[in-house]
Order: C-alpha cells, then sequence, then structure tokens
C-alpha cells in the first residue's frame, strides 16, 4: 500500500523534470540562435556606417535591412543603432525633417542610464538638424542635453560645445561662441581629436574676422587649414577655405582669396562631403566671382549651389541675395526683382518664426504671472483659517513633544540601569574567573614543585646507581640497558611536565624571548618550521598576562603540530599603545569554524577563557579551504 502511495507523486515529479530539462534546452538554442542573429545584425550596421561616407545609397539600403532584422528579433540594440544611421544618411543629404524622425525614435529605443554615449551623439545631430533649420532655440537645448549625456564621453560633450559655440556664432553673441569653443579646444587637444581640433580653429577664426580682429582670425584659419591639408581633413578643408576666403574679401583682397578657393574647388565633387558643406563652398566661389564682375563664373556657381540647396536656410539666404546682386549688376532686373522678393519674403518668415516664438513665451509669462496672482489671493483667504490650526497644533506638538521627551528619559534610565547590572554580572563573572585561574596555577605550580624536587630527584637518585652498577661486570646485560634507557625518557618526560606547568623560562627571560625559545623547541622536531616575529616593549606586563599568553600560544603550537598537519607557521606578538595582539596562522588542513565552535575542545576552551579573563577576543578564521588556520587574540593592557 505504501508504495502505491508514493507511485503517482514520483512518477509525477520525473515528468515534470523531463518537462523541465526539455524546456531549458529549447530555451538554450533560442538563446544560441538570438545570439546568431544579432551577431548578424550588429555586422550588416558596421558595414553600413563604413560605406556611410562614399557611398551613402547603399549604407541606407543595409541600415533598413538591419532595421527589419532587429524589429523581427526585438533586439533594440540593432533598432537604435540602424534609426541612429539613417538619421545620419539625412543630415548628409540636407534632409533635416526626415533625420529628426529618424532621431526622435532611435531615442524611445535608448536606456538613460547604459546608453548615455549614444544619446548624446544622437541630440548632437538633433541640434544640426534644428541649427539648419533656423530653429535656434531647439538645437541650444539639443546641444546641452548632448552636453549632460556626454559626461561618460568626452568626444560627444566637446563636439556639442562645438556645435553651441556655432549655435551663438549664428545669434552674432561672438564672446560666447569663442567660450564654447575654448571650452571644446581644450578637450579636443586632450583627446586629440585632430578633425575637430581642426573644425574649431577654422570657426575661432571666422569669430575674430566678426570682431574685427583680422591678425588674430588669420592665424587661426591658416592654422585650421594647414592642419586639414597634412590629415587629409577634407570637410575641415572645406571649412578653412571658406573662413579664409571670407577674411580675405572682408579686408579687400579678392584676387588672393580667388587663388585660394582654386586650390580648393575641387574638394566640391567628393562625394565624402556634406551637401551643406558643398554649398558653403559653391557659394563663396560665387561671391569672390561677383566681387570680380566675372558674372558668368558667378552665375554658373549660384546655380550649381541652388540645385544643392537641400534644407539649408541660411545657404538658401544667402544665394538668393547673391542672385539679386548678380542680375543687379548685369542689367537684368526683373531676374534681380523676382530673387530680391524671395530673400525678403524668407527673411520675413523667418523674423516671424522668432516673433512668434518671443510672443508665446511672453504669453507664457503672463497667463504664469496671472495664476500666481490667483493663488496669491486664495492663500490671503485661508491665512487666518491656517493661523489658528497652526496655533492649536503648536499644543499639541508642545505636549506630544513632553510626552515623547519623558518616555525617552524613562528609557535611557532603564537601559543604563540594565547596562550597569549586566557590566556588573560580567565584572563578577571575570573576578571568579581570575580567581580559578589564579587558584589552578598555585595547583599547578605546587604540582611542578613536587615533580620536580620529589619525584624528579628519585628517579635521578634512581638512574645515578644503575650508572654506577654499569661498570660492575656481572650485570652488564641488554635488558639491563633497556631498563635505563626507558628510566632515562621517564625523567626527560616528568622534567618536561614540571616546566610546563611552571615554565621557569619567564623568570629567567622576557614574555618575547621566551616565546622565541618555545618556537625554538617547536621547530626542533623536525615536523614544523616556525616564523616568529615581535614587535614593542613587552617588559611593563604583569606575569600573570605574560604567564597567559605563553600558555595561549603553548597551547595554538600544540594544536597546529596534533591536528594541523602543517610545515610551516606564523607566530606574531605585538604590543603597541596599550593594545596586546597574538596572530598565529599555519598552512595545515583548517577548521571548519561552524563545526569548531560547536564541538569546542577543552584547549580552545582553555584559550578563550584567558583571553574572557583579561576583556579580550578572539577570533577563529580559515584562510581558504584545506589552506590553513588563522587564529587572532586582541587584549587591552
Amino acid at each position: 500500500m505504501k508504495r502505491k502511495k508514493y507511485l503517482l507523486p514520483v512518477c509525477l515529479i520525473i515528468l515534470g523534470m523531463i518537462y523541465c530539462r526539455e524546456v531549458f534546452a529549447q530555451l538554450t538554442e533560442l538563446g544560441k540562435a538570438f545570439e546568431k542573429d544579432t551577431a548578424a545584425i550588429n555586422t550588416i550596421i558596421n558595414a553600413a556606417y563604413d560605406k556611410i561616407t562614399y557611398y551613402p545609397d547603399s549604407a541606407e539600403a543595409l541600415f533598413k535591412e538591419a532595421g527589419e532584422l532587429s524589429r523581427h528579433n526585438t533586439y533594440r540594440v540593432g533598432i537604435r543603432r540602424s534609426l541612429t544611421g539613417l538619421g545620419q544618411i539625412c543630415i548628409r543629404e540636407g534632409q533635416y525633417n526626415a533625420a529628426l524622425i529618424y532621431f526622435f525614435e532611435a531615442i524611445r529605443y535608448c536606456d538613460t542610464l547604459n546608453d548615455r554615449k549614444l544619446l548624446s551623439q544622437v541630440y548632437n545631430s538633433i541640434g544640426i538638424a534644428y541649427f539648419n533649420q533656423v530653429k535656434l532655440e531647439q538645437a541650444a537645448k539639443a546641444y546641452t542635453r548632448a552636453v549632460a549625456y556626454g559626461d561618460t564621453s568626452p568626444d560627444e560633450q566637446y563636439r556639442a560645445y562645438l556645435n553651441l559655440g556655432a549655435t551663438f556664432n549664428k545669434l552674432r553673441q561672438y564672446e560666447q561662441a569663442l567660450a564654447y569653443y575654448r571650452k571644446a579646444l581644450e578637450m579636443a587637444r586632450q583627446n586629440n581629436d585632430i578633425s575637430i581640433w581642426t573644425g574649431i580653429l577654422a570657426n575661432m577664426g571666422s569669430c575674430f574676422q566678426a570682431l574685427g580682429e583680422y591678425g588674430q582670425s588669420e592665424m587661426y584659419v591658416d592654422s585650421a587649414l594647414n592642419m586639414a591639408r597634412k590629415h587629409n581633413l577634407y570637410r575641415e578643408e572645406v571649412a578653412a577655405i571658406v573662413a579664409l576666403c571670407g577674411l580675405y574679401k572682408a579686408t579687400g583682397r579678392p584676387e588672393q582669396a580667388l587663388y585660394v578657393l582654386k586650390q580648393g574647388l575641387h574638394l566640391a565633387d567628393m562625394p565624402a562631403l556634406h551637401a551643406r558643406d558643398r554649398n558653403g563652398l559653391l557659394i563663396q566661389a560665387a561671391d569672390i566671382y561677383l566681387e570680380l564682375r566675372q558674372y558668368k563664373s558667378a552665375e554658373r556657381y549660384l546655380m550649381k549651389a541652388q540645385a544643392e540647396a537641400g534644407e539649408d536656410v541660411f545657404s538658401y539666404l544667402k544665394k538668393l541675395h547673391l542672385l539679386k546682386q548678380l542680375y543687379a549688376a548685369s542689367g537684368n532686373y526683373q531676374k534681380a526683382y523676382r530673387y530680391q522678393e524671395k530673400f525678403y519674403t524668407l527673411q520675413d518668415s523667418l523674423a516671424n518664426i522668432e516673433v512668434v516664438s518671443r510672443i508665446n513665451e511672453l504669453e507664457t509669462k503672463f497667463r504664469t504671472i496671472q495664476k500666481d496672482h490667483t493663488i496669491t489671493e486664495s492663500r490671503l483667504r485661508l491665512s487666518e483659517q491656517e493661523k489658528s490650526i497652526a496655533r492649536q497644533r503648536t499644543w499639541i506638538w508642545r505636549l506630544i513633544a513632553a510626552t515623547l521627551l519623558i518616555l525617552m528619559l524613562l528609557s535611557w534610565r532603564y537601559l543604563h540601569l540594565r547596562q550597569k547590572n549586566r557590566k556588573l554580572v560580567k565584572n563578577q563573572e571575570l573576578e571568579q574567573l581570575k580567581a580559578s585561574m589564579e587558584g589552578a596555577q598555585k595547583e599547578r605550580a605546587r604540582i611542578a614543585t613536587e615533580l620536580h624536587d620529589g619525584i624528579v630527584s628519585e628517579l635521578t637518585a634512581i638512574k645515578m646507581k644503575l650508572d654506577a652498577a654499569t661498570y660492575q661486570p656481572e650485570i652488564q646485560t641488554e635488558m639491563y640497558r633497556q631498563y635505563l634507557k626507558e628510566l632515562s625518557v621517564i625523567i626527560n618526560d616528568v622534567r618536561n611536565t614540571a616546566h610546563n606547568l611552571m615554565p621557569e623560562i619567564l623568570l629567567r627571560h622576557g614574555l618575547s624571548e621566551a616565546v622565541g625559545l618555545l618556537c625554538e623547541t617547536f621547530q626542533k622536531t623536525g615536523r614544523l618550521t616556525i616564523e616568529y616575529q615581535q614587535y614593542g616593549d613587552f617588559n611593563s606586563l604583569n606575569m600573570e598576562v605574560r604567564r597567559s599568553l605563553y600558555r595561549i600560544i603553548q597551547e595554538l603550537l600544540h594544536n597546529i603540530v596534533k591536528h594541523a598537519r602543517a610545515t610551516t607557521a606564523l607566530v606574531q606578538l605585538s604590543c603597541n599603545d596599550g593594545l596586546l595582539t597574538i596572530t598565529v596562522e599555519d598552512n595545515g588542513v583548517g577548521i571548519d569554524p561552524e563545526k569548531s565552535h560547536r564541538d569546542r575542545g577543552m584547549g580552545q576552551k582553555s584559550i578563550e577563557q584567558r583571553v574572557q579573563s583579561f576583556n579580550g577576543s578572539v577570533e577563529w578564521g580559515v584562510v581558504g579551504k584545506g589552506q590553513g588556520t588563522h587564529v587572532y587574540v586582541e587584549i587591552e593592557v
């Protein structure tokens, strides 16, 4: 009956274990498949990033493929990396609205704790998109967030500082722009980022030009151009060329500007160049040719730049202005008027955007003030009621505080008396323990004296007689010599017992030397190598403390020899600033601390009682499983 009773539960348990095993195996296979899929997705994304500079169309196709696979596998890292890559392609092509859609969707898949570098990168890109749409307030907010998230990514952080500088530069707040540029320049130098370093120098040159400090401007722009050409940084070279041409044009040197421009015009055909940078170079070329009254060349570059316009509002405004000047100078007033209308319409719309933004800000402030006024009136109406309630609460809290204070005083008094009683009981126990140990010590001394002066003397006398008898030839037998040898062993054992009961070595030597001789005695057995270390002065210790410490070390070494099966041991004795410590370690088989505490032997109990009699503490520890034992004793003297 009992077998039938337990048969069903056992079968259910076995079936459950088999099912769990199958489920675990399936989960393992799924995990391996997921790792394989994610590795493939990351390979596609890395390939797309490699192609993003020279083959943006191929990179876009790869990013979309990786995004679809990531969504199918619910792989968040792949989704956000794909979206970020697509947004960067849109930035390069001047499609800023599409880029913002990709970037904001990527933020949804980011973890603010683990993806701070990616978030900084995304917010930098969002700021660039807003900047090129002349939404400078949104751009500055995005760059500020990029700085905050860039605390773990210095490269993204100083890019954000660089972009903030460009934003204030566009707002014509050149001093503030230079302050951000200097922060970015310092970080770029520390990280040896030549690309950012070069771009910052070019931008700082533009700021100094706007401030009328042409010498400073030329120095910074020349440095940027030389660094860009040395390290083949095409985007930075274009920025430096545009800045240097603007400087030469502003200082009345258009021919020199044209010479510098012709050296870099070939860069406009490079696929690695962004649409915005290409536009800047083409517009600068048109501006210089217009200054030199070479209208056909100026028109050719303006038409090419117009086709590359994209969504860069600043570039488009500049182009409209130059086209108006071009056709007015060449006598085509109808076209000049048409481009002038476009220019003013776009400029007015940008101004309206700024005005609307300011109106909304003022309206928000007005509503906030109105709301605060209403709240203030409500608070005034409730003020009197709150005052009366506050007075009542004050008296209630005073009563509660007084009651709590009385209860705290009573509790403190009770705990103080309880602690005092415990201390008295503990002191009584310690006094009893000391008295017991003193009695035991006196008894040991008495037994040692009797053994040494009585039994040892008698045995020695017998041995002397037997030694004298050995000179008589008639009793020279093997058995007699054996008895004589055994008698010598007994005398040595009794003498050692007497010395152990009352260690005279402490009377002849100090504690430090006595412990050293004790270690040498144990080493002479050939079974244990002992390293002895002693620090401090032990002369101020009374005989009772010396004797107890000697016994503790003696018992610990006995335990090592008897139980530990150790080959080496360390004995350390220290007395410093009223604190006496003993450390004994060995490389033996070790002990189980819980079992040792539960099944303590007489030796361990004796050690703990001796330490407790001096209000000390003892710790039993294991160095490692099968690697030895560590004992630490601490006593205040």
